[in-house]
């Protein structure tokens, strides 16, 4: 039982800072792939993985996409673990943790090994960055074959450069991606340079014609990706007799609400899940639709969209198909009793999701804690007082004092 109250704190979206770092324990550890890889963290947790003696919650915590690299990129670094690092470089694709002062170590060795491995990494664009400023020029013109990944103060910065060299290569990055590409400049559409140009070149209105004319699927899927396509361009891929092309088209950042609009009404679910996941403004019956008519096993993700409309829909509480069935649970309105007849489903993602929820009866909580069954999802629950995730830590035999440890 103990450890199915340790994971369920973990996920407790509640859970303040005190009781997240005493599961930092290794009594606590069965908490940590939970704790450390799968939820966001406040800054007093972070900081104290990033102090742990030992290397597995940091490993974790480099997996989890919730906690940006904002929160320990300016952590203390361990100068013996960077040397080994520099030594193997390859260890940078094994998902580790480099703060800013770890980066700029590596970027210090000025070794071509070190720069094409950090290509690879999870820690690219940060290094890039801080490539661009720093003090060796080889480093400087490195960034310069990663421009369009470069905020726009570093390419000003580089084509300004007081080494003759990194200027030229900021020069000469910032004419590629600038200059459109004219007809006569693509390659022969077999060669890798050609999907490369129509893909992410800047394209002459005489190349997107040609291209748009030509209805080629193939092409028309990289100027739908391509950044730098025109909205009128734009317009007709939206309303293009192919789906997967419309997809593609619903992944771009800058669309306008008109075109927002007209991809979330798309008869082809695949458009609007597509569109659903990349923008913020998705209309919420878009996204409730998709969640309906989409049969797979991956829509859940749909309700965390902050558009995803929650009122209402307990009135699925009773429906055939146990993924809307679970809707109800989000129902900040739902009656307390629907949700506790719920732990009863015979679906488990029901059941759980019906235990972590916060307009559970208290007593039904209480019961749940000690059901082997749904005690981790009663744990999870936001509705358990501080003082009582204390009191559970307590009776599973974790440390209530700050130890040398956890510092």
């Amino acid at each position: 039982m103990r450890d199915l109250w340790l994971r369920g704190l973990a996920a407790n979206p509640a859970a303040p800072a005190d009781v997240l770092v005493r599961l930092l324990y290794p009594s606590a550890a069965a908490a940590w792939p939970v704790l450390c890889a799968q939820r966001p963290l406040p800054q007093p947790v972070v900081d104290a993985i990033m102090r742990h003696p030992e290397g597995q919650p940091r490993s974790l915590l480099a997996d989890n996409p919730h906690v940006p690299a904002s929160q320990w990129a300016h952590a203390a670094v361990d100068e013996r673990g960077l040397k080994r690092l520099a030594r193997n470089p390859r260890e940078l694709l094994r998902g580790r943790l480099l703060p800013d002062a770890a980066l700029r170590y590596l970027l210090d060795r000025d070794r071509s090994e070190i720069f094409e491995e950090l290509v690879y990494s999870a820690h690219a664009r940060r290094a890039y960055e801080l490539a661009a400023t720093h003090p060796k020029p080889s480093a400087r013109t490195w960034a310069c074959r990663f421009w369009t990944a470069l905020s726009q103060p570093a390419r000003a910065a580089l084509r300004e450069d007081p080494e003759a060299g990194v200027r030229a290569a900021a020069l000469a990055a910032h004419a590629r991606h600038t200059t459109a590409v004219e007809v006569d400049d693509l390659p022969d559409r077999h060669d890798p340079a050609y999907h490369d140009a129509i893909m992410n070149r800047r394209l002459s209105a005489a190349v997107v014609a040609r291209t748009m004319a030509g209805g080629d699927p193939s092409d028309l899927h990289m100027l739908a990706y391509n950044p730098s396509t025109p909205p009128e361009a734009v317009a007709r891929l939206a309303r293009h007799p192919s789906s997967s092309i419309r997809a593609q088209l619903a992944a771009r950042t800058d669309l306008g609400p008109d075109l927002i609009d007209l991809l979330a009404a798309d008869p082809d679910i695949e458009v609007r899940m597509v569109l659903s996941h990349h923008h913020p403004e998705t209309p919420a019956e878009a996204l409730l639709r998709t969640f309906l008519e989409d049969p797979g096993p991956h829509r859940w993700p749909l309700t965390a969209h902050p558009n995803f409309p929650v009122i209402g829909l307990a009135r699925f509480g009773q429906h055939g198909d146990p993924q809307v069935r679970r809707l109800a649970t989000l129902d900040p309105r739902a009656d307390p009793l629907l949700i506790e007849r719920l732990t009863f489903d015979n679906d488990p993602d029901v059941r759980d999701a019906a235990a972590s929820c916060p307009r559970l009866p208290a007593d039904r909580l209480a019961f749940l804690l000690e059901d082997e069954d749904l005690a981790q999802a009663a744990a999870a629950n936001p509705a358990l007082s501080p003082a009582r995730m204390h009191e559970l830590l307590d009776q599973a035999g974790v440390p209530s004092t700050r130890s040398p440890a956890v510092r």
